[in-house]
C-alpha cells in the first residue's frame, strides 16, 4: 500500500530522499568561482549523501592531487596569454563530466523522487570559502618567493617563466 504525501506517491520499496544534494549544474558555479577544491567538495558531499563514503574519501584524495597539478600547470604556463582563462574552463568541464558520469543517474533519480538540492546561496557560500582557501596558499607562496628575488620574468625582459633576479657583483 502506498501513501500520498504532498502529491508525491511514496511506496515502501522506494524511500523518499531525505538527504540534500548538489545538482550537477551547481558544479559549474562552484568550480568556476571556488576552484577545483569546491568541485571536489561538491562531488564528495554527494557521494556521502548517496551513502558512498569510500568514494567520497577517494574524491578528496584525487581533488587534492588534481589541485596541486592544476596550480603547477597554471604557474608553468602563466605567460601564455589565454592559459589563465582556459585552465578554469577545462577543469570545470572535467568536473561536470565526472559528476554526470559517476553521479548523474543518482542525482536525476533523487530530484525526480522529490529530493531536495542545495540552494544557490549555499553554492555561492561554499564557492567563496573555497576561493579564500585556495588564494591563501597562493599569496603565501608569492610572498615567500618575493624576498628570494623570484618574479615573473616576462614583466622584466619579455621572456617566459620565473627567474631569479640576483645582482651580479663585479
Amino acid at each position: 500500500m502506498s501513501n500520498v504525501s504532498g502529491g508525491q506517491d511514496i511506496n515502501s520499496d522506494t524511500p523518499f530522499p531525505t538527504e540534500i544534494i548538489y545538482s550537477d549544474k551547481s558544479i559549474w558555479v562552484g568550480s568556476a568561482v571556488g576552484g577545483p577544491l569546491v568541485a571536489g567538495y561538491i562531488i564528495a558531499r554527494n557521494f556521502e549523501a548517496f551513502d558512498e563514503v569510500d568514494k567520497a574519501k577517494q574524491t578528496w584524495i584525487i581533488t587534492i592531487i588534481a589541485t596541486v597539478f592544476i596550480f603547477g600547470v597554471a604557474f608553468l604556463v602563466s605567460d601564455i596569454e589565454y592559459a589563465g582563462k582556459a585552465i578554469p574552463g577545462i577543469y570545470t568541464g572535467i568536473a561536470y563530466i565526472l559528476i554526470r558520469q559517476y553521479q548523474g543517474a543518482k542525482i536525476d533519480a533523487h530530484i525526480n523522487a522529490g529530493g531536495a538540492t542545495h540552494s544557490w546561496l549555499n553554492i555561492a557560500g561554499i564557492s567563496i570559502v573555497g576561493l579564500i582557501i585556495t588564494i591563501i596558499p597562493v599569496i603565501g607562496i608569492a610572498l615567500a618567493a618575493a624576498p628570494m628575488g623570484y618574479t615573473n620574468s616576462s614583466q622584466l625582459s619579455g621572456s617566459s617563466g620565473l627567474s631569479h633576479n640576483a645582482k651580479t657583483k663585479y
